[in-house]
Parts: structure tokens; sequence; C-alpha cells
């Protein structure tokens, strides 16, 4: 099957206010608030492609927060959109290591924080911001906004899988280039960025012992991954019904009518629905 996933656009605001400013941190999307409890110090807000809330963290940079928001963001996806904001204070023992972080999702203003100063800002993991304001002590509202925001670029996808007595291939195209990866009896799983880039690939040998793995693969999956699927050779023999299940979860709806030696290909979203 081939499949194309397409941008989405988002109206996204960041409102932070330092604890003399009216003391608050709000992140919006398409005019709705964000549900989510934070906190003294930086608060960074981690956005699925449908503008959905994907990861958040409250990181108090005023005292001892500042190497937990360094893996935080260390962990993150190129084009990754990050929206971060301050509440109360955030300077006060914010390390050089997180100023870094910060601006690798490109900030600019983020080494003016100020002691108590509002400061609410848009980027990209490995990208540039997109919005972003910085206010002194009684400043006021810093306000980041971006309308329109778009998300990743159109990714055109491809599955081929053929069992044992139909040629025995299985083959992963993007934008019409294939993957260079190495399929091997089983099931293939390939995830692929936002920018159409290999994020990971994995051969599962369920016709022997690879269920567990696959489930535990599948299951460590960020929501809203991309996931394309391919059998080789034989998938089928000593796949569990939680290898099954784990791949309903990337939106299967016909795994269950796998055959011995039978061809299998599957483009879908973890959490979500098949595209193809």
């Amino acid at each position: 099957p081939a499949a194309e996933r397409g941008a989405g656009s988002h109206n996204i605001t960041v409102r932070s206010a330092g604890y003399d400013s009216g003391n608050m941190a709000d992140f919006e999307v398409d005019g709705k608030k964000l549900s989510m409890t934070v906190g003294r110090g930086m608060n960074v807000a981690v956005l699925q492609s449908d503008g959905t809330l994907r990861d958040f963290g409250s990181f108090d940079t005023h005292e001892g927060g500042s190497e937990a928001l360094v893996a935080f963001i260390g962990k993150l996806r190129s084009g990754t959109l990050v929206l971060v904001a301050a509440l109360d204070d955030a300077q006060g023992n914010i390390s050089s290591a997180a100023k870094e972080a910060i601006a690798s999702c490109g900030s600019k203003l983020i080494h003016s924080l100020a002691y108590r100063g509002s400061y609410a800002f848009i980027g990209t993991k490995d990208g540039e911001a997109l919005a972003e304001k910085t206010l002194a002590v009684d400043g006021g509202v810093a306000v980041a906004s971006v309308q329109g925001a778009l998300r990743p670029a159109s990714v055109a996808v491809g599955v081929r899988s053929s069992g044992y007595d139909s040629q025995n291939f299985a083959e992963f195209s993007v934008n019409g280039a294939v993957l260079d990866v190495v399929a091997l009896r089983g099931m293939n799983v390939a995830v692929v960025g936002s920018d159409g880039a290999l994020v990971a690939f994995r051969n599962f040998d369920t016709h022997g012992s690879g269920s567990e793995a696959l489930v535990d693969f599948i299951a460590d999956l960020d929501p809203g991954s991309l996931v394309l699927i391919a059998a080789l050779d034989e998938a089928q023999g000593n796949m569990s019904a939680a290898a099954r299940s784990a791949i309903k979860d990337c939106g299967a709806a016909h795994i269950d009518a796998l055959v011995y030696r039978g061809s299998y290909a599957l483009i879908g979203v973890k959490g979500g629905a098949a595209l193809a």
C-alpha cells in the first residue's frame, strides 16, 4: 500500500508572566487551552502533528531543575514543535546547559532572561524560533503567538510485501526512494519521522521467537509515530496474540487474517488509524 501524510496548521499561543507580573503560564492551540499543571520555572509542552499534547514537563530552574530540562529536550526528535513558558522565576539557577538546550530549539533570547521575568517561546528542535518574547520583572505578560503554524510537510510512503511463495521480498519507500534497510524473515518495522527520515528499523522473526520483542518495540513508540510494517518469508507461524494486538495499536484491521507464508503490508499510526 501507499499513503501520504500531509501537513496541518494550528494557531498556537504561549503566555508567561513572572512572579510580579501575574505569575501565570499557559498554552493554547486553536483557541483551546491545553490541560496541564504548570509550576515554578520552565514549563515545556510538546505537540503532536494534530495539535494535541504529546508530552509536558515542568522544570524548577529557580532551584535544581536544569539537568532534567536538558534531558527532556535532548530526547526530542529534530523538527519537534516545542512550546516554553516561564512561571514565577525561571532564571535563578538555570544552567548554561539548560539555556543551550532551549537555544537548540531556536531561541535567541533565552540568555537575556531576567530574574522573575516573563518568557514565552515557540520553536522547533534543531530548528528556528517561530515566536519568542521575554520581559523583565514587572514587565507584564509575555506572549508568543503563531497563526497557522505549519506542521510536518507531506511525506509519501509505500510498503510492499511478498511471502515465501510469492517472490519473497519486503520493501519500504519514502517520497519515491527505497529505504536502505535489510529485511529478514518475519515482521519488518520501519518508523518514519515527520521529515521523511528513517527514525528506526527492526526485524522481528515472528515465525520464531520474535513476538515479545515486537510488542516491546511498538510499546516504546511515541503516540502519532508513522509506522510501516512488511512481512517477509513467513511471519505468522509463532506470532503471539500480544504481537497482533501491538500491530492493531498502529491501526491494523487485517492482521488476524495473516496466513502462513502470506504477504502483509501496513502503513499506520501508533495509537491511531491505518493509512493503508
